[in-house]
């Protein structure tokens, strides 16, 4: 008995249902009079652009009719990404406004003043028709001379071209999830080139020129950056097609954001819009699940940049002759409660000084640079914060200790102020830091001046100067 040793050649049936049903719909356009290759035969289509451009080159050599293709755009515009072969005259447009055409994905003949409308003044019969369902369709238009049996057969095979697209499409989303998931689920590899091998896969999968995926903060503060994120200097690009901007949001904690160029100077079509889209909801689950980690690293990084900023600021001062202070308050419970920390610095920003400088040192840390101000003077601030950032009779009570360090011109000091008014004074024995509570007793007075809550801390530190 003789045995081949050669390979054989893939089948429908060896690639799966997808598969099978992209054969399925070939047959059938050779059915209805058109030459269609299977995709289990050598003849598999890389993109929806790439479909409907086979398509328009059966249709123009089996039938000699004119199929231009447009995508959707979001400025309201079809833009031309395919022509037949050899156009016939007269030519279409490039663009076409979507309201001047048909709304509906079924084939509609256009009356002769629509055509008009379009520039086409010698047309023959004008037939469109908008695949698949859906935001962001393909508009196909075709020319030719067309009788009634014509756009019966034309009518099926548009109804095959968009299974076929919606087959291809399934089958790209299946193959990209099981690569994505791979990377950024099973491998075990950092955050940073896990989701860079993710971005690969999908700018393989949708041919992208290039990518760039970013996660930051509710607040803007970057957390995660992969691929160059291009200023949009021609911000019409995603306007017409020629970038695609996804965004994903959840309130108070993160922002996601995908832009993605397509190769070669076209623009994005349905096909990849909807790979795209399912490939962001998958990283947008990882996100969730990796936010506390990125959180972390990213008050970590926040902490030093933060530190860095008061010294410079508070380096510059003193070169002018000015002394300043530093005030850190301690927040043990802030990460109990979301953005409280972004709320009271909110707090503290509308009663502070244009001059002075309020910011997070990290989560539950503020940090409060005050100009022209003495260790004392800092102090009386200090206390009058506490009594300020009283939460709200909700049930609950946040404890809060604050740190002091200050600068005088001249007089030399640690090379933080910061860090010295972060670090915990060897000298006093530890203590519970001091609970918020309200007091609604008579007006505080310190140094002849009133730091009850009722007094606005810029008022405050300007009547210092009257001492």
């Amino acid at each position: 008995m003789w045995i081949s040793t050669s390979p054989r050649k893939a089948s429908c049936r060896d690639r799966g249902a997808p598969a099978q049903r992209a054969c399925f719909i070939a047959e059938q356009f050779r059915r209805a009079g058109i030459a269609w290759p299977c995709p289990g035969r050598g003849g598999r289509a890389g993109s929806d652009r790439d479909i409907v451009s086979a398509f328009a080159a059966a249709l123009a050599f089996w039938s000699r009719i004119d199929v231009y293709g447009y995508v959707t755009t979001t400025n309201g515009m079809f833009a031309a990404e395919v022509w037949p072969p050899v156009a016939m005259p007269p030519q279409m447009a490039t663009t076409v406004a979507v309201s001047a055409l048909p709304a509906g994905s079924t084939l509609t003949r256009l009356s002769a003043e629509q055509i008009q409308a379009l520039g086409l003044l010698h047309a023959q019969d004008v037939v469109v028709a908008r695949v698949p369902d859906g935001d962001f369709p393909w508009l196909l238009v075709f020319c030719g001379r067309l009788a009634a049996s014509d756009l019966v057969r034309l009518s099926l095979c548009v109804r095959l071209l968009e299974q076929l697209i919606r087959t291809l499409t399934s089958e790209a989303i299946v193959k990209l999830v099981t690569a994505v998931s791979g990377h950024l689920l099973e491998h075990g590899d950092p955050v940073d080139a896990a989701l860079s091998a993710a971005l690969d896969a999908l700018n393989g999968s949708i041919g992208m020129s290039a990518s760039a995926l970013t996660v930051t903060t509710g607040s803007g503060a970057p957390l995660l950056q992969i691929g160059q994120v291009e200023a949009f200097q021609r911000s019409a690009d995603a306007a017409v097609g020629f970038r695609l901007a996804i965004l994903r949001r959840m309130p108070n904690q993160y922002n996601l954001s995908l832009v993605v160029t397509p190769s070669e100077g076209r623009r994005v079509t349905r096909h990849q819009r909807d790979v795209a889209d399912e490939f962001v909801n998958l990283v947008d689950a990882w996100v969730r699940r990796i936010l506390p980690q990125l959180q972390g690293r990213d008050r970590r990084t926040a902490s030093r940049r933060f530190d860095e900023v008061l010294d410079r600021f508070a380096g510059q001062a003193l070169e002018r002759g000015i002394p300043v202070a530093v005030v850190v308050l301690f927040v043990t419970d802030a990460a109990c409660f979301p953005r409280l920390t972004q709320q009271w610095i909110a707090r503290i920003r509308g009663t502070m000084r244009a001059s002075d400088i309020v910011g997070a040192l990290g989560e539950g840390e503020i940090g409060l640079m005050l100009h022209d101000t003495s260790h004392s003077q800092a102090e009386v601030v200090a206390q009058r914060l506490l009594k300020m950032l009283q939460p709200a009779d909700d049930g609950y009570r946040c404890f809060v200790a604050t740190g002091v360090a200050s600068r005088a011109p001249g007089v030399p000091g640690a090379a933080s102020v910061a860090a010295e008014a972060r670090m915990p004074k060897p000298s006093r024995k530890p203590q519970r830091p001091r609970p918020i509570t309200r007091d609604r007793a008579s007006p505080v007075t310190q140094f002849g001046v009133d730091v009850s809550e009722e007094a606005p801390i810029a008022s405050l530190l300007r009547s210092f100067r009257n001492l």
